[in-house]
């Protein structure tokens, strides 16, 4: 049997060398860790928001961090680089129409090199927890909870055992998995999707189509 594509991509780090390069500085691992940063300081890349110079540069700076560590260094050599390369060809060239200027331009290959970065570590397994019956009294409602990164990290200690720094810096992908399988031991009915039955979703009309 094939292994599962978001199981794979989620344990090898694919076409490109990682931890890889980023403004010129070296990022590690896309990890839960950096997910609660990026949300705390609301970057836009986490929320498709327009996203300016100095939050590539914060993004990037976040994504150099171990766990526990929190003093961004946004990095400054290779976009000063960029920034002065673009006004000098902005210099020497007009825009014409709806044309992004040449600092537009530059922006946008660095932010696109960064959610690719960010695309290699995002995969999320596809399944569906099967319900129990309701007991009788029991409310239906649901509690609000702890921001994700907290339950998911509180998920797989409590499951693994393993250090709590450990547990910080997984790759987002590896740490979808190991959370599907930590709710399954805690005794909740975990259907996996599988391939077979994606390609079945996939050609239902949309609105009969299921997510996780």
């Amino acid at each position: 049997m094939a292994v599962d594509a978001t199981l794979a991509a989620a344990f090898i780090d694919g076409h490109s060398a990682a931890p890889r390069w980023l403004l010129g500085v070296r990022v590690r691992r896309l990890c839960l860790w950096h997910r609660l940063l990026l949300n705390t300081v609301d970057s836009p890349l986490m929320r498709q928001g327009r996203v300016a110079f100095r939050d590539l540069r914060t993004a990037v700076g976040i994504c150099r961090l171990r766990f526990g560590d929190s003093r961004i260094r946004k990095p400054w050599l290779v976009p000063t680089c960029i920034y002065a390369g673009a006004l000098l060809r902005a210099l020497f060239s007009r825009s014409a129409g709806d044309e992004l200027n040449p600092l537009q331009q530059a922006l946008t290959k660095q932010v696109d090199a960064f959610l690719e970065y960010a695309g290699d570590y995002l995969q999320t397994p596809i399944y569906a927890v099967v319900p129990s019956p309701a007991r009788h009294g029991c409310s239906s409602e649901s509690r609000a909870s702890a921001p994700d990164e907290i339950e998911h990290v509180s998920d797989l200690i409590r499951w693994s055992h393993w250090p709590e720094s450990y547990v910080w810096e997984l790759p987002i992908g590896r740490a979808n998995w190991y959370r599907v399988l930590a709710r399954r031991a805690a005794g909740m009915d975990v259907d996996f999707v599988t391939a077979e039955d994606r390609t079945f979703q996939e050609q239902l009309p949309p609105e009969f189509r299921h997510g996780r």
